[in-house]
C-alpha cells in the first residue's frame, strides 16, 4: 500500500476537521472532498499502538458524537457498541487482524449519546506495508437501521400469519404464480386428507372435480390480477376419493418494483354442509310450492271446468253435425253435393282446432301442478307468458277484467326453473284480478308487461287498476303470514319472494299514480355460453 496515506497524530492531540485534519500530504484535498460528500460513514486506525486516525462527517452523524470525542479514547467507536455486542464485535475484530478469519463484515447495534439505539453494517479493509504486514485499517460504516426494522416487521408478520394459519379451521395456502401449492396450513389434514408436505409443489386443479375446473381456472385468472374478492365455490378430491365443496377467496402479493405477482395466498372453507342445507331448503321451498299450486288449482277449478267446457261443447255440437249429415248421405247414396263435402271438412277442422284448445288446457295445468327438483334451464320470459296465457286468462274473462300484454321486443335469457317462474307470474295475476273486485266492470285492466332493467336483466311487471295498497304494510307484504285478505293464508307472496331470490333476483312491489298497483321481479340475465 503506498505511504501516500499521511501520518496519524498523537493520542492527546486530536487533529482539527476542516483545515488540518489527521491526514497529511499531497492528496489530503482529494481524500477529504471524497470522504466529506459520501453518506457512509469512513474510518481510519493505525495499528502497533492501535489508534484512531479519521472518521468523516458522515460517521459523527450515524454514531452522534463528535469527532474529538473519539480520537481521545482506544477504539473510539467501540464504546459505542451496544452490551451485548460489544464483545462479539471486538473478538471479531481482533480475529481479523490476526488472521483468523478472511474478513471483518459484521453488522451491529450502537447507542447513540441521545440514548437511541441504530443498526449499523461495517466493512473493513486492511492497509499493507511493503512487507505485506497490515498496519492500518479502514472501513465503511452505513445505518441499516430502517432495513433491521422492516426485517423485524416482516418477522413479526410472518410469525402473527402462521400463528393464525396454524390455529385456523380454514385452508390457508400459498401458490406460485402458476398456482402450484408452496405452504398449507394444518386445517389441509382435517379438510382434504393430506398431510400438507404431502401436496407442497402439487397443481391444485389436478384435485378439482372435471365440471368445476374450467370455471376455477377463468377465475383465477380473471379474480386475483383485478383484485377482487369474491368468493368462489367448487368441488375438491379428498384424499378418500370423496368430493367437497370449497370456497375460496384469493389475494395476489406483487412485487413493489416491478407489480409483478410473486405469489398469491388462498383461504379455502370447507362449505359441503351449507351447500347440502341450502339445497334442502330449495326442495322444501319447492315442495311448498307445489302445495301452493294445488291450492291455486283447487281456487281455480270452477274456473277450469268452465275453460274447458267451451271447446267441449264445441267438439260435441260439430261431431253432431257430422253425425247428422253423414245419416243423411247413407239415407240418399246419391253422389253428395260438393256443399255438404265443404260442410263436413269445416267442421272436422273446427273439432280438430278445439280439441287442441282442451288438450292445452290440460296440458298447461299437468305441466303447472307438477312436482318435482328445482330445474332451471334458459327461458325467454316473453315466450314463457305467451305459453301460459291461457292459465292467466282463467278468471279474467268471467270477471269482466281486459287482459293486456306488453312484452319487449328484445329480452335478455334468463336461467330460471320454468314452473316456479310461471307460479310467481301465475300468482301476481291472481292477486291483481282480486284487487279490482270493487273495481267498475268498465275500468277493470290488467296489464302483463316486460322490461329490460339498467342493469341488463330480464323482468315482469303486473299491473291492476284496483284499490292499491296501503302506504303504511306495502313493505311487509313480502313477510311470510301477513295478509290483508281476510282468508288469505299469508303465504303466495313470501313463496314469490323467495322463488325470486332464490334466482338471485329481486321482487317489490308500488303503487300507481293513477290508482292500483303494480308487482315487479327482475331476474340476472344468463351469462354467456361457453363463459365458464
Amino acid at each position: 500500500m503506498s505511504e501516500n496515506v499521511p501520518q496519524s497524530p498523537a493520542l492527546d492531540s486530536p487533529p482539527p476537521r476542516a483545515t488540518a485534519g489527521p491526514i497529511a500530504s499531497e492528496g489530503e484535498e482529494l481524500f477529504r472532498h471524497l470522504a466529506n460528500s459520501i453518506d457512509e460513514g469512513f474510518w481510519l486506525v493505525a495499528l502497533d499502538p492501535e489508534r484512531l486516525l479519521y472518521v468523516n462527517p458522515a460517521f459523527e452523524r450515524i454514531f452522534g458524537i463528535p469527532a474529538v470525542e473519539l480520537y481521545a479514547v482506544v477504539r473510539g467507536g467501540g464504546r459505542l457498541i451496544h452490551p451485548e455486542d460489544r464483545r462479539q464485535i471486538h473478538e471479531r475484530f481482533d480475529d481479523w487482524l490476526a488472521g483468523h478469519c478472511e474478513s471483518f463484515d459484521v453488522e451491529y447495534r450502537i447507542v447513540r449519546s441521545d440514548g437511541s439505539t441504530r443498526w449499523v453494517h461495517d466493512h473493513g479493509s486492511k492497509i499493507l506495508d511493503e512487507r505485506g504486514k497490515p498496519y492500518r485499517v479502514s472501513g465503511i460504516v452505513r445505518d441499516i437501521t430502517g432495513r433491521k426494522l422492516a426485517e423485524e416487521a416482516l418477522r413479526d408478520s410472518e410469525a402473527r400469519y402462521r400463528l393464525l394459519a396454524d390455529h385456523s379451521s380454514d385452508l390457508i395456502s400459498r401458490h406460485k404464480p402458476d398456482g402450484r401449492w408452496t405452504y398449507l396450513s394444518p386445517a389441509c389434514q382435517a379438510i382434504l386428507g393430506y398431510y400438507p408436505e404431502d401436496l407442497i409443489g402439487l397443481d391444485p386443479f389436478e384435485f378439482i372435480h372435471p365440471d368445476d375446473r374450467g370455471g376455477s381456472l377463468l377465475w383465477l385468472k380473471t379474480a386475483i390480477p383485478s383484485g377482487q374478492t369474491s368468493p368462489y365455490i367448487y368441488r375438491m378430491r379428498r384424499a378418500d376419493g370423496r368430493f367437497v365443496w370449497m370456497e375460496t377467496r384469493c389475494k395476489a402479493v406483487l412485487d413493489p418494483s416491478s407489480g409483478e405477482m410473486l405469489e398469491f395466498v388462498a383461504t379455502c372453507r370447507d362449505v359441503t354442509d351449507r351447500i347440502h342445507a341450502h339445497r334442502q331448503l330449495r326442495q322444501r321451498e319447492a315442495d311448498l310450492a307445489h302445495v301452493e299450486r294445488l291450492s291455486t288449482m283447487g281456487q281455480m277449478a270452477s274456473e277450469l271446468a268452465h275453460e274447458l267446457n267451451q271447446p267441449l261443447y264445441a267438439i260435441a255440437n260439430f261431431a253432431a253435425a257430422c253425425l247428422h249429415q253423414l245419416d243423411r248421405d247413407a239415407a240418399a247414396p246419391e253422389q253428395p253435393a260438393a256443399g255438404q263435402s265443404s260442410d263436413l271438412r269445416r267442421w272436422v277442422e273446427q273439432i280438430s282446432q278445439q280439441a287442441r284448445r282442451a288438450a292445452d288446457v290440460v296440458r298447461r295445468v299437468s305441466q303447472f301442478v307438477r312436482k318435482g327438483e328445482i330445474d332451471p334451464e334458459r327461458l325467454d320470459l316473453n315466450q314463457c307468458i305467451r305459453e301460459m296465457s291461457v292459465l292467466l286468462e282463467f278468471g279474467s274473462r268471467s270477471k269482466e277484467i281486459e287482459v293486456a300484454y306488453e312484452l319487449a321486443e328484445r329480452l335478455p335469457i334468463v336461467v330460471a326453473d320454468r314452473v316456479l317462474i310461471e307460479q310467481v307470474v301465475l300468482n301476481l295475476v291472481r292477486n291483481a284480478a282480486e284487487a279490482m273486485e270493487e273495481t267498475p266492470s268498465a275500468r277493470r285492466r290488467l296489464v302483463i308487461r316486460t322490461f329490460q332493467d339498467d342493469e341488463g336483466g330480464a323482468g315482469v311487471a303486473v299491473s291492476d287498476t284496483g284499490h292499491g295498497v296501503p302506504a303504511e304494510v306495502i313493505d311487509r307484504l313480502f313477510e311470510p303470514y301477513f295478509t290483508t285478505k281476510p282468508d288469505g293464508t299469508g303465504m303466495g307472496l313470501p313463496i314469490c319472494r323467495s322463488t325470486i331470490e332464490a334466482h338471485n333476483g329481486r321482487i317489490w312491489a308500488e303503487n300507481n299514480s293513477g290508482g292500483g298497483a303494480t308487482f315487479h321481479f327482475v331476474l340476472p340475465p344468463a351469462p354467456l355460453r361457453g363463459a365458464a
